[in-house]
């Protein structure tokens, strides 16, 4: 059985729950019993629509090392084969702690210290062994196990070999997705912008997808009132669906970005949070997608967002690019991949 340690809420999002619940899937494929441990029951339906257990801590999830006995209390009667730990607000002493009963998988994105896990996980496209030898260089942790880069993202089973994308002459469809919880409150931005555009971007459907934490979806939901040209998605049963009807999307440099590489909507991205920087920096670099910068207190943000929205749709030969590099970059089967490798992994350590 693999312990799932993870939490979402209207401060970090979903994303740490989200892929967490896609790898948890592809161990289920393998035969694999999971349980999750949530400090809170934010995302305990969510968990348990997905067909799992959920253990609750009812414990800060900014304070982790405050759980480690309620957690060592759940390792002893449950005997996992191994932690996956996801969450930004772990410490050295917390892992330190875990790894001396069970083998601790830890899902990274930030880099920040030297973590003393059996086995690390950087499924992002910046992510680099190059960066981890000198991390763990003189560090009192040995460098774990390490699996690298996008070919590892755990993306749910439906975005599994999504077939090569052709790019339309003219953008239609565009999907605008802020994520989770948009503390940014850019969805509402975006929407109020279009309400006063008057026609610019009448030649565009803006798909908005309103994020099951979103504090501003009542006001977002009023703001679109009246506009022909957009359509409020709450949710969304299959994220998959309404990104192939989409022509081109604008994403935070979050989660969702390898979602879009693996339809192939070419993407503009832009930043919500710190650890957003580097991905969309990296997808920028690789000429993967456009990225517009941080979002945060710059009240121009919306007026940047779809004067790239007509640059680039005016563009197709630019768009051919990157949506056959993104394809190129992840194939959707990463989930599967890791799932595997993982337990391979936890098959050599017993």
């Amino acid at each position: 059985m693999i312990l799932f340690r993870a939490d979402g809420n209207k401060i970090i999002g979903s994303g740490h729950i989200m892929r967490c619940l896609s790898l948890a899937a592809a161990f289920r494929r393998t035969g694999e019993e999971c349980t999750f441990v949530l400090s809170d029951d934010a995302f305990a339906l969510t968990v348990h629509k997905n067909g799992f257990p959920a253990e609750i801590l009812h414990t800060d999830f900014k304070r982790m090392e405050s759980e480690l006995q309620k957690l060592l209390a759940l390792l002893k009667r449950l005997r996992p084969t191994c932690v996956i730990v996801d969450s930004y607000y772990v410490t050295e002493t917390y892992l330190k702690t875990l790894k001396e009963q069970r083998p601790v998988v830890y899902m990274d994105d930030l880099s920040a210290f030297a973590y003393p896990a059996d086995c690390l996980v950087n499924y992002n496209i910046f992510g680099s062994s190059a960066v981890y030898e000198t991390l763990y260089r003189g560090a009192a942790a040995s460098l774990p196990q390490l699996f690298l880069g996008p070919s590892y993202a755990p993306l749910r089973e439906e975005f599994k070999q999504v077939k090569k994308r052709p790019q339309p002459v003219r953008v239609k469809n565009v999907l605008i997705s802020t994520g989770g919880a948009d503390p940014a409150h850019l969805g509402l931005r975006c929407v109020c912008y279009l309400a006063k555009a008057k026609g610019n971007y009448d030649e565009f459907c803006f798909h908005v997808v309103v994020g099951a934490l979103n504090a501003d979806a009542d006001k977002i939901t009023a703001a679109a009132e009246g506009l022909k040209n957009v359509e409020i998605l709450k949710n969304v049963s299959s994220m998959k669906d309404v990104m192939l009807h989409c022509d081109l999307a604008v994403a935070a440099a979050g989660s969702t970005l390898y979602e879009l590489c693996a339809c192939g909507v070419p993407t503009i991205t832009y930043i919500l949070a710190d650890n957003q920087k580097q991905g969309a920096k990296a997808f920028e670099k690789q000429g993967l997608m456009i990225s517009i910068g941080d979002v945060r207190g710059n009240d121009a943000a919306p007026e940047t967002i779809f004067h790239a929205v007509k640059a680039l749709s005016d563009d197709m030969e630019r768009r051919m690019e990157l949506s056959a590099g993104m394809q190129k970059t992840v194939d959707g089967c990463g989930a599967d991949r890791l799932a595997q490798a993982l337990s391979v992994w936890a098959t050599g350590i017993f």
